[in-house]
């Protein structure tokens, strides 16, 4: 098996801003110093001395201006586990295009371990149920059950994507990393580690300036972190203005369906709290949808409860006892003095992990707000299946909101390549 840390790769494909020959920290100092005095950018920046710019950033920078810093942006290539997903995706401010296990079949190469398990002597059993869990995984394909059987997956297996992100998100991710020691794997502390030294080669001063940069960076669902969820799961609508029921008769009684219209009356009229528990696959669908407020508790909280998706008779009968050795084997590296973040990648995809969501109008009616997009037949089912639920309860309290939290497909179009035929029911 390939050891995690060294699959890890980073590959830097740009970094932004720059003109020619001028470096971001010059353009960042000139448009900052020009948002308090008329002048044109070319203008100041030839007439910037450096001296000014490392006073600038001096004065400026370092008091965590969120402007300064999420303007610098870094693209790069990574390639490391479904633990380098977890994390850099979960940020609010950065965009992804990552390998998708929907999609793409997980083989034997794929699988990775980390080097304290690899070195310790439970690497053979980690790499038994490792192989385990990947024939079980192979055995479901074979009966057509994609979204069942990467639940059967552990966290040990390659991924890659491509990342935007600026300089602030970076520091965020730095921060928390180093913050949260052990608790998070090393393999992400040391991806943290580089993309800091590449940041600190296109953007020096901005970066040694940012002192509070990391520290005021966005609120983000860390699943390993240290949040807990204990309230009970449950859908509440928390905030209901009293003029969104008329905004939706009326929308419901327009002969053209503007959705665009409808959500800029209704996005701030209501607001949702979910409270539930999904699978690690299922919460990795979820958290992409950046505009959503979400909690998410660890994935030691997560493991210590034991429950696992799905949950019917045959699936507990057939996998089981597998998903059961997977959580011992990763309490008995533990045990063995392993780290918790190195112990998780043995954890598998199936463990259910609490979570909040706060919806708001824009994720309840457009058709590519949160529901509009979840609840689409070729969405992953277990989250069709949180929405579904979420639905009956907000149109219990709010009935003038039948028939408009619907999926995309309520445009009159299907933008799928193949048609579940759902979209008829928009076309009278």
């Amino acid at each position: 098996m390939k050891v995690a840390e060294r699959n890890l790769k980073v590959v830097l494909v740009d970094a932004s801003p720059k003109m020619g020959r001028i470096g971001g920290d010059k353009l960042i100092a000139a448009s900052g110093l020009l948002t308090s005095e008329k002048g044109s950018l070319l203008e100041k920046v030839r007439k910037l001395e450096d001296r000014a710019v490392e006073e600038f950033h001096r004065e400026s920078t370092r008091r965590g201006h969120a402007s300064l810093l999420t303007t610098p942006t870094l693209y790069f290539w990574m390639q490391g586990s479904r633990m380098i997903d977890f994390f850099f995706t979960a940020f609010p401010f950065g965009s992804y295009l990552m390998f998708s296990s929907r999609r793409i079949p997980v083989e034997e190469r794929s699988l990775l371990v980390p080097s304290e398990v690899a070195n310790s002597r439970l690497s053979k059993r980690y790499e038994r149920v490792s192989l385990r869990m990947l024939r079980a995984y192979r055995e479901s394909l074979r009966e057509a059950k994609m979204d069942f059987a990467r639940c059967l997956l552990p966290l040990g297996f390659s991924s890659y994507g491509f990342f935007s992100f600026p300089l602030q998100t970076l520091l965020t991710a730095y921060h928390e990393s180093s913050r949260l020691g052990e608790n998070v794997p090393k393999e992400i502390r040391v991806a943290c580690e580089r993309l800091s030294a590449v940041a600190k080669e296109h953007f020096p001063m901005t970066l040694s300036s940012a002192a509070l940069g990391g520290k005021t960076g966005f609120t983000f669902p860390n699943v390993f972190g240290e949040s807990r969820v204990e309230e009970r799961r449950g859908v509440k609508v928390v905030y209901l203005h009293d003029d969104l029921p008329r905004v939706l008769r009326k929308f419901k009684r327009s002969r053209t369906k503007d959705y665009r219209k409808l959500v800029s009356e209704a996005h701030d009229k209501i607001l949702v709290r979910v409270v539930d528990e999904v699978s690690l696959a299922a919460w990795n669908e979820i958290k992409r949808h950046r505009t959503v407020r979400q909690r998410v508790e660890s994935v030691y909280s997560a493991a210590r409860r034991r429950k696992f998706y799905p949950v019917d008779r045959q699936a507990r009968k057939e996998y089981g006892d597998l998903l059961e050795e997977s959580v011992s084997l990763y309490e008995d590296l533990i045990s063995e003095g392993i780290g918790r973040g190195e112990a998780a990648y043995i954890l598998p995809h199936a463990l259910k992990v609490r979570l909040v969501l706060l919806l708001d109008g824009y994720h309840l009616f457009s058709p590519f707000g949160f529901f509009g997009v979840r609840l689409c037949s070729t969405a992953y089912a277990e989250v069709r299946e949180l929405c579904e639920r979420t639905k009956e309860k907000v149109v219990e309290e709010l009935p003038e909101a039948d028939g408009l939290i619907e999926p995309k497909c309520k445009l009159g179009v299907c933008p799928e390549r193949k048609s579940c035929g759902y979209v008829k029911k928009f076309l009278g």
